[in-house]
């Protein structure tokens, strides 16, 4: 041991590695059922007892909507949902607060369109489902939502207004995050965010709680720990506030991608190297993100 180590206290060493090492490390996500290293972007229903998540399948160079449900306290195996077909790609699921619609991503062709979008293509666009009964309405294009270039990753506040990211005004396929507030009859423009949520270069992936005030997100910014890290900011009087890191315990080296909690507020779930990982809220630093913002 050297001399240095000797004359400093226990506390202070105690306290230095607890400032350096995490708490808690990320685990994996049902590993072998859902987390396979072919997934990401989970969603739950309201009661925490289904799983909505995407899968790629490399036969079909396709992507699914996938589905599971909580039976004794373990995940089943999944399936596809009906409306995911292997002609086109299907991915990032959310559910609304009230578990009535599913918004997701696809590559499926526009009704106004003669040919179809193919997954080989960039463009993507935001598409919603209905509850009926025990399965799904056919699912219906947000045109209001849609530009030439691809939109992904739709999450929606109990009031109505929907965020997502879009490439539609960066270059280099880079993205932006955008917002639209309800309508009597669909969504009004979306509008970019403020520079506190794109930093840029890409700002991808939001999640939005209940409520509206809080969103997490991915991010390529100067000053990450890795090629992209998670972040959170909270909307003070109307206004989203400079996005802060959530902090080692979650970002490394890595890329971390499309984060969510769950329903309950207690368990933050995010993407890492084609696997999907969890880690209670409880482990992060409190003065950054806390199980009260996503009740």
């Amino acid at each position: 041991m050297s001399a240095e180590y000797r004359r400093t206290p226990l506390s202070v060493l105690v306290m230095f590695l607890l400032t350096v090492a995490p708490a808690h490390s990320p685990e994996l996500f049902a590993p072998g059922v859902i987390s396979t290293g072919h997934e990401f972007s989970v969603t739950f229903s309201p009661d925490g007892r289904e799983v909505y998540f995407t899968r790629y399948t490399a036969s079909t160079q396709s992507t699914h909507v996938m589905r599971s449900t909580l039976v004794d306290g373990v995940w089943q195996t999944p399936q596809p949902e009906d409306f995911s077909s292997d002609a086109w790609s299907d991915l990032d699921p959310a559910l609304s607060p009230d578990g009535r619609r599913l918004y997701f991503v696809s590559t499926r062709r526009r009704p106004s369109r003669d040919a179809a979008v193919t997954s080989t293509t960039p463009e993507m666009d935001i598409w919603f489902v209905e509850r009926e009964g025990s399965g799904w309405s056919t699912p219906r294009w947000i045109a209001e939502l849609s530009s030439d270039a691809k939109e992904g990753s739709p999450t929606i506040d109990r009031n109505g207004t929907i965020c997502f990211f879009s490439s539609r005004e960066n270059s280099s396929g880079n993205n932006a995050i955008y917002c639209a507030a309800p309508t009597g009859s669909g969504w009004a423009k979306p509008v970019r965010l403020n520079a506190n949520i794109n930093a840029g270069p890409s700002d991808t992936s939001p999640f939005l709680s209940s409520d509206g005030n809080t969103m997490l997100f991915y991010s390529t910014r100067d000053g990450g720990m890795g090629k992209a890290d998670l972040y959170i900011s909270r909307r003070v009087r109307g206004e989203w506030q400079p996005a802060v890191n959530l902090g080692n315990v979650v970002n490394g080296p890595e890329s971390e991608v499309n984060p969510s909690v769950s329903p309950n507020g207690m368990s933050l779930f995010f993407g890492r190297r084609g696997a999907l990982y969890s880690v209670p809220l409880a482990e992060l630093s409190e003065s950054v993100i806390s199980p009260s913002f996503f009740k």
